[in-house]
């Protein structure tokens, strides 16, 4: 999922911390329990893994984005790409070369093909 909110921060990485919590509680609200976020900063990864964040600013977005993802029932973190799962590799590279990426399942009984 891709979103555009406007916020204020000073750093990266506090960007990319309000993000994943954004995006936490915009996914545990629209009623999504299996979350898997993708960040770019091995930092926030971190804080977000032993849920303490060195920065005061940080603190707080990091202790409620860890209590979120702590509802979640599957937790793993991935640092490199071999360690991907065989279908995420290929959405990974999508996302990687900025390729849209749209599923469509079809409906086996009502697909018909001519």
């Amino acid at each position: 999922m891709a979103f555009s909110v406007p916020i204020e921060c000073s750093s990266h990485n506090e960007t990319e911390a309000k993000a994943s919590l954004y995006g936490c509680k915009w996914c545990i609200q629209n009623g999504y329990t299996n979350l898997n976020i993708e960040l770019d900063s091995s930092l926030i990864v971190g804080m977000l893994t032993y849920g303490k964040a060195r920065g005061f600013k940080l603190n707080t977005v990091i202790e409620d984005t860890s209590a979120l993802l702590r509802q979640a029932p599957v937790n793993n973190t991935y640092v490199s790409y071999q360690q991907l799962p065989k279908g995420e590799k290929g959405l990974f590279l999508m996302d990687k070369r900025q390729i849209p990426n749209i599923r469509s399942k079809f409906d086996k009984a009502n697909f018909y093909a001519s």
